[in-house]
């Protein structure tokens, strides 16, 4: 077992995080109170860059605000599909009087699924492919490249890509 030292213990996170204050889009932004004090268009925020692959080149500057926000909207779509890993319905189990029926199919993964089926002529199938390994799963792009210039190449398909769905997205 690793030894922490006090240091690390008074640090947020933990041994696989590295938390950062960066400028993030304000959620709370109101496009119609523009150039007001209280009103700022990005906030501070804390973010872990080691949870993924993007989030690591987005803290170092690799990619912009639109491809960070595309490659969000991506993954949203990703893990709203149950590609993420679905739940089994037990059928077998006994309803409770006034309950509804279960829907196997909830309409928000259909509206997923259909989204992310936009993006397949849009990306191309190896930079879908690319897509899904990084920004859908979570790999980083050394765990799929072998050499230097393969990571150079998937990095390229992954920029171009996120520009391409950020173009789509507006």
């Amino acid at each position: 077992m690793a030894v922490v030292s006090k240091q690390q213990r008074k640090e947020m996170g933990n041994l696989k995080s590295e938390v950062r204050v960066h400028q993030v889009p304000n959620p709370y932004y109101m496009p119609n109170h523009a150039g007001a004090s209280w009103n700022p268009k990005k906030i501070k925020a804390y973010v872990n860059i080691r949870e993924s692959a993007i989030g690591t080149l987005y803290s170092r500057g690799h990619i912009d605000d639109a491809q960070w926000a595309a490659a969000g909207r991506f993954r949203q779509y990703w893990e709203r599909s149950g590609a993420k890993g679905a739940i089994a319905i037990d059928y077998g189990r006994e309803r409770v009087d006034g309950g509804k029926g279960i829907d196997p199919l909830p309409d928000s993964m259909i509206d997923a699924v259909q989204h992310l089926n936009e993006c397949k002529p849009i990306l191309g199938r190896k930079a879908f492919d690319l897509m899904i390994a990084v920004v859908g799963q979570g790999m980083e792009i050394a765990d799929i490249a072998k050499t230097q210039r393969e990571k150079t190449t998937y990095s390229d398909y992954l920029k171009d890509g996120l520009d391409a769905l950020a173009d789509h997205w507006g």
